[in-house]
């Protein structure tokens, strides 16, 4: 694995938009919170909509974004506030303690589900991993209409032109995996897995 294309020592700063192809359509990605949704944001200017009524929709330059979880907004907005654009807020999402995932159809609000972040030897974070069915997903995801997979969902934090990018991707096309299959496959790439719960803030 390339040390230029992975997130460096966390928070950094190397994600997946300075692959050599640039995105060619709206990144929108699903917000997470260890195995919780909490919004939905697209990265191009539009409206912020709160989900508590004590907060009224605002227009935003560089940022579209619905918040799903009243616990969590507070902190979002917080992270947006701070942002220069929306590079920046991923970076800043992700650092404190966040996920983001290809958007999907349904979005489950449980904290029974189970959600792991992928780590290097050297704990760069790397991805995450959910055990709800869904879709491969990176940084400058969008919608896609590509079978989900049944058992999980994965969202990849670094290039697509390394070489793990790949592996990881061919782990995922394999719809017959379980989630214990997934795991196992991705831990003999190297890649600790590390337990992410629902913690508030």
């Amino acid at each position: 694995m390339s040390s230029h294309s992975v997130i460096g020592t966390f928070p950094a700063l190397k994600l997946t938009h300075q692959s050599k192809q640039p995105p060619r359509r709206v990144i929108v990605q699903d917000i997470y919170l260890g195995p919780v949704f909490c919004g939905m944001v697209t990265l191009q200017g539009g409206k912020v909509k709160p989900v508590t009524q004590d907060i009224p929709p605002f227009e935003h330059p560089f940022i579209e974004l619905e918040i799903a979880h009243a616990p969590a907004q507070r902190k979002i907005l917080a992270i947006l506030d701070l942002s220069s654009d929306g590079f920046d807020f991923q970076h800043r999402l992700l650092a404190d303690g966040f996920d983001l995932a290809a958007p999907a159809s349904t979005h489950p609000i449980s904290i029974s589900g189970r959600c792991w972040r992928l780590l290097s030897p050297a704990k760069e974070l790397l991805g995450a991993l959910w055990d709800t069915p869904g879709r491969l997903g990176s940084l400058i995801s969008g919608y896609s209409v590509k079978p989900m997979h049944p058992h999980a969902t994965l969202s990849i934090y670094f290039s697509p032109d390394d070489q793990l990018f790949g592996k990881l991707q061919r782990i995922f096309d394999n719809k017959k995996f379980t989630i214990a299959d997934l795991r196992r496959e991705i831990q003999l790439l190297g890649i600790f897995l590390l337990p992410h719960l629902y913690e508030l803030f």
